[in-house]
């Protein structure tokens, strides 16, 4: 009817409103209309809890910066990766000029993670809830002036970074670019968790490698 199609528009547009500062309401906005019934992870965490902690972090440490670091310990299929590749293009859509680089213990990930963040940032509803991207009109051609799946890097077109995003595996060298965001996803692969040497050498990469890539280096 005209008055339910009214009230699905409004709810449309408030959601759109609230996700521009809310990251809990942007994963519930982009999955209700991307996502198979199925496929619905943050219904599901929504109506069990289990969400809301980090939903609250994540937006804390971006738009009150009073979290610095934060760590994701859950089970195997829980979301930590899956949760990065929506937290990373409400990132984007706050500010367009940072950076993140995003290192990976399996190699396999990087380019799932890589086109996730692509397509997310291509998407309609992302432009809705950040107006400043709705100029590319969801064309990643337009969106990037570098768009690298082989070195891992995207540069969103105007931005004033070097590098707006950087993936590797915990094996590719970095050097010569500052991040102000780092994620580190299961850095040491279940295969290798009873491996001392292995662990030894993640170590070494974070403290000698990885830190150093903040600006304060």
């Amino acid at each position: 009817s005209e008055f339910l199609a009214r009230y699905l528009e409004l709810y449309d547009n408030f959601m759109a409103l609230a996700s521009f500062r809310s990251f809990k309401h942007y994963c519930l906005y982009f999955e209700e209309f991307y996502a198979p019934e199925d496929k619905k992870i943050w219904v599901h965490a929504e109506k069990h809890g289990i969400a809301e902690g980090m939903w609250y972090c994540f937006g804390s440490m971006v738009l009150r910066n009073d979290f610095k670091t934060m760590f994701k310990q859950t089970p195997t299929g829980y979301f930590k990766t899956y949760s990065n590749v929506c937290f990373i293009p409400w990132l984007f859509g706050i500010n367009h000029d940072t950076d993140v680089l995003y290192i990976l213990g399996n190699p396999t990930m990087v380019k799932k993670v890589f086109v996730g963040i692509k397509q997310q940032m291509c998407r309609d509803r992302y432009k809705k809830v950040f107006p400043w991207f709705a100029q590319f009109d969801c064309d990643e051609n337009k969106m990037f002036e570098i768009n690298n799946l082989k070195e891992g890097e995207l540069l969103i077109s105007g931005a004033e970074s070097m590098c707006n995003f950087k993936i590797a595996s915990k094996d590719t060298a970095i050097d010569g670019v500052r991040f102000k965001w780092r994620f580190y996803d299961d850095i040491t692969r279940s295969m290798d968790k009873n491996n001392a040497v292995k662990h030894a050498k993640d170590n070494e990469l974070y403290h000698d490698d990885w830190t150093k890539r903040r600006y304060t280096e």
